[in-house]
């Protein structure tokens, strides 16, 4: 959870914003988010590895759920790539599915529990058109979104009312690109609106 938490303030404005900071040296003085940052870094790369070396584990003793990952395991083989090549493509395809999955999940839970303690009325008429539609026998699922409007907006309202995360990660353009008439130069800066 501790590097959770430290992805989610990694995210936040900072030495993306001033790409010059990053040659700035670790040493220098006021420059002890440089240390900060390796940490963080080193905390990443070992949570990665500790959850690929299990699953790589279960793979190798035949011992596994079929999953995301294994599947991707036989794609990988059969594009060819060296075993290097594969253990980087399924670490970083397992750490982005954790991400996906954990933090944002959880926080979406809490965005929600707390908007409904705001706006019981809101929630009333949800339950009523979940009890309506889908009746007390079972829990929703995604095929009833269609016949659940109300629900499926109130659901939209507080994600856009409370995102997941605080802004997009900050990313850098790889070439000059164009968007809408405007353009974006390479090395640019940019954060993708998180609704």
């Amino acid at each position: 959870m501790q590097f959770i938490h430290n992805l989610c303030e990694a995210a936040m404005p900072g030495m993306n914003t001033l790409p010059i900071l990053r040659y700035v040296p670790s040493w220098f003085p006021g420059a002890g988010w440089k240390r900060v940052a390796q940490e963080w870094r080193e905390q990443k790369n070992k949570t990665i590895q500790d959850f690929f070396n299990k699953t790589k584990e279960q793979m190798l003793s035949g011992n596994y759920e079929p999953s995301i990952i294994t599947s991707s395991f036989a794609e990988a083989k059969a594009l060819g790539l060296s075993p290097e090549e594969i253990d980087d493509y399924l670490r970083y395809i397992g750490m982005t599915l954790f991400l996906g999955g954990t933090d944002t999940t959880a926080n979406a839970i809490l965005v929600f529990l707390l908007a409904m303690v705001h706006f019981p009325e809101a929630q009333q008429k949800a339950q009523a058109e979940i009890d309506d539609i889908v009746g007390d026998s079972r829990l929703p699922e995604i095929e009833d979104m269609d016949r659940l409007p109300y629900t499926n907006c109130l659901i939209q309202e507080v994600l856009r009312w409370g995102p997941i995360v605080p802004i997009g990660v900050p990313h850098a353009v790889s070439k000059d690109d164009f968007y809408k008439g405007f353009l974006i130069p390479k090395g640019a800066t940019v954060i993708g609106n998180v609704w």
